[in-house]
């Protein structure tokens, strides 16, 4: 059951982005710049496991690679203009 709420919560925030793009694309930046997915995560996680120390570790993971995905992000917008 609980994956099954994950999988819905996921995919309700794809579309939402999907949707919202095709109105707004500020909008829709601005729903896939928020942590919705990261706290989602987050709270599923605490509630399996009650261990802050891998919420932790996910935090500074999640930090290494947004810092690392950024550069592409910039690269993308060059390269598409």
């Amino acid at each position: 059951m609980a994956y099954l709420i994950k999988i819905i919560i996921a995919v309700a925030i794809i579309v939402a982005a999907s949707e919202l793009s095709k109105r707004s694309t500020s909008l829709a930046a601005i729903l896939l710049g928020l942590p919705i997915v990261l706290f989602t995560s987050f709270t599923f996680i605490w509630e399996e496991s009650r261990d802050i120390n891998k919420i932790s570790l996910l935090t500074q993971e999640t930090v290494i690679i947004l810092l690392a995905g950024i550069p592409f992000l910039f690269l993308l917008v060059w390269m598409l203009k």
